[in-house]
């Protein structure tokens, strides 16, 4: 299989899966996940990770790993859409079997502490993954999240406006998109299932984190050279981090902008108002300009169903 090739978008036919890796779901919350999907996309399955509570044992790491398998692995499911964030999704990583995974592409949806998962998914098997909009929040979710969605799963959109991002260094570049969750990322640095950034475009976000904090988790992945030869860097919008961007500047001046490259800060993906879905693991040409910067896949879906829009 190609690196970077979009999944194929859902058919008719196919139900999108919600599970949970993270813990459980009120009964309410997943009556309101269910209609939210029924009525704008598809038929959903629930998986029985959202009504079981999460118990940090080898045994529930398997039954929720096995759970994922299962959806990757069936085929009448076109979509799998993490419904909540939590904490040590990265259990689940030693029980999924990335061989298996790497035969089914399928449209992956989640952020936070699922971050561990989405890099798995990129590093291990070659998937592209979104780093977006769970199903806990769909239900609330605005008319331009929803339609941002709707082309995610039917991916008739090749390109994607990076509105409302701050330009700090104009240009444009080609690579791999990679990153999440700075701080789930660095939890894994220096396991089995680290992830690799070097050569990439590079996009990080994160909720209440010092600058401190950040940098220390940065200078960590520098120290072992994973911030060599990056392409561009996309920041998000980094929720409760810092008051300011001038707050970030000393950050960026230290680990990014002594390279001449792109980079862009706080783009609506993940903690904050999560507008836009990122597709990591993905080929993309990266234009960030003073007006109109922008994300354009260099591959295209498996397969192309018009009309679904």
């Amino acid at each position: 299989m190609k690196k970077g090739q979009i999944p194929p978008p859902i058919t008719p036919e196919q139900k999108i899966a919600i599970l949970s890796p993270t813990g459980s779901l009120s009964p309410e919350t997943l009556f309101q996940i269910e209609s939210y999907y029924r009525l704008h996309f598809q038929d959903v399955w629930i998986g029985e990770s959202c009504r079981r509570n999460r118990h940090l044992n080898a045994s529930d790491d398997r039954f929720r790993a096995k759970e994922l398998m299962k959806a990757f692995e069936n085929p009448e499911i076109g979509a799998i859409i993490f419904a909540r964030g939590g904490e040590s999704s990265e259990r689940l990583l030693p029980y999924l079997d990335a061989l298996r995974i790497k035969k089914h592409r399928k449209i992956v949806l989640g952020y936070s502490d699922l971050c561990s998962i989405l890099s798995y998914l990129v590093e291990s098997c070659d998937q592209v993954v979104y780093h977006g909009l769970m199903a806990s929040e769909t239900p609330g979710s605005s008319t331009k999240q929803r339609s941002l969605l709707q082309h995610l799963f039917f991916q008739d959109r090749k390109k994607i406006a990076l509105s409302l991002m701050i330009p700090i260094r104009l240009g444009e570049t080609e690579g791999i998109l990679k990153g999440g969750c700075l701080s789930v990322l660095h939890r894994l640095l220096k396991g089995d299932f680290a992830p690799s950034f070097q050569g990439s475009i590079l996009f990080l976000e994160d909720i209440r984190e010092s600058t401190e904090s950040l940098s220390r988790m940065l200078r960590d992945f520098e120290n072992l050279g994973q911030l060599k030869h990056l392409k561009g860097v996309l920041f998000g919008q980094m929720l409760y981090c810092g008051a300011t961007l001038s707050d970030f500047m000393p950050l960026l001046e230290r680990y990014f902008l002594k390279y001449d490259i792109p980079l862009g800060f706080s783009l609506p993906s993940g903690h904050g108002d999560n507008i836009i879905p990122i597709p990591l693991g993905a080929k993309v040409h990266l234009s960030i300009q003073n007006k109109g910067s922008q994300l354009t896949l260099l591959t295209v879906p498996i397969q192309t169903l018009p009309g679904r829009i």
